[in-house]
């Protein structure tokens, strides 16, 4: 361990400036394994959102190349009735001459990173940081629960809320999922509907902690997903799912209450199938334990984490716990 720490490059961490954007792009193409991303497409996620630009961390090598990065994206999560200001950091990217020491270490530049942006986000006013990080990342998140200091005046502080939830699947060879009775499945919903629905969803479920669900966020978060809404037999909005097809993976929903829930789930998981027949995929919510059991979905080989804190790491982080969120894979 000695002697990976003595050959890893010296870094040092900073806020994102805009001459740093050729840098990123290159380093998100060599080293994150999504791909090309254009600069367009980068600013729309990242600078241009309609939450405001993200908090970015950027490590720098003693030579000034950029070495690594962290994005903290701007986002509105309601924790017990109030909007409060939040980022969710997205997975950090590293060159790889700098992923030599274990995640474990607190010296591991991921957790620069990370030190880097909550301070910057504590700086600009945020309340909470929340992630939904790859379950590689869960040793990292346990180590720094278990080495950090929880005191409102301490500059570096690890999440003290790290779960993991079970991705399951419905086999291609189930039985099939009836449409609930009175129920239909409609792709073309208007704005107004989506934000009547949040107002009244976030009351009546109720939603205790989580993100807007609004029309703005449907846009800009699931736009690329298909997303159903659901209706009643007099036609009104009363819920929505939004489905990855290519992934095949069920990413986010919402609805006016717990049994509208379970019912759109339900409807949408007829229309998926009935559309295309196969594996569909879920992420186990509290909220949807019960219906994705009832609908015979079953374990799959994969896992979820979700990690978040007040940042101040010292309010009260039992409001923020797991079976409070009202969760989608991609919040």
């Amino acid at each position: 361990m000695n002697a990976d720490r003595s050959r890893r490059p010296a870094v040092s961490y900073r806020a994102f400036e805009d001459r740093d954007v050729p840098g990123l792009l290159a380093l998100w193409e060599a080293e994150s394994g999504w791909g090309q991303l254009t600069e367009a497409q980068w600013r729309s996620w990242y600078v241009d959102s309609p939450y405001g630009p993200a908090i970015i961390a950027v490590a720098e090598d003693e030579h000034g190349a950029i070495a690594g990065q962290a994005m903290f994206a701007r986002a509105r999560v309601l924790v017990d009735g109030r909007i409060v200001p939040a980022v969710r950091l997205t997975a950090p990217i590293l060159r790889a001459d700098l992923r030599s020491a274990a995640l474990r270490s607190r010296d591991h530049p991921v957790i620069g990173l990370y030190f880097a942006g909550i301070a910057m986000a504590r700086d600009a006013g945020v309340e909470v940081v929340f992630a939904h990080p790859a379950e590689t990342f869960r040793g990292a998140f346990r180590a720094l629960q278990h080495s950090m200091p929880w005191s409102p005046v301490a500059q570096e502080f690890g999440p003290r809320v790290v779960e993991r939830l079970e991705c399951v699947e419905r086999a291609a060879d189930a039985v099939p999922v009836p449409m609930p009775s009175g129920m239909t499945v409609d792709v073309a919903v208007a704005d107004h509907e989506f934000d009547d629905l949040w107002r009244c969803a976030s009351h009546s479920l109720p939603v205790h902690c989580g993100v807007v669900r609004d029309a703005t966020f449907l846009k800009f978060s699931n736009g690329r997903f298909r997303t159903y809404g659901t209706r009643s037999a007099s036609g009104e909005l009363v819920g929505y799912v939004s489905v990855d097809l290519k992934a095949r993976l069920i990413v986010d929903c919402l609805a006016v209450s717990l049994h509208a829930m379970d019912q759109s789930i339900r409807a949408v998981t007829h229309a998926v199938l009935h559309e295309s027949p196969g594996v569909l995929k879920a992420m186990e919510t509290p909220a949807l334990a019960n219906v994705l059991k009832e609908l015979e979905f079953v374990p799959h080989d994969f896992r979820f984490l979700m990690v978040c804190e007040w940042n101040d790491g010292a309010s009260d982080v039992s409001r923020l716990a797991l079976e409070r969120w009202h969760l989608g894979v991609h919040d």
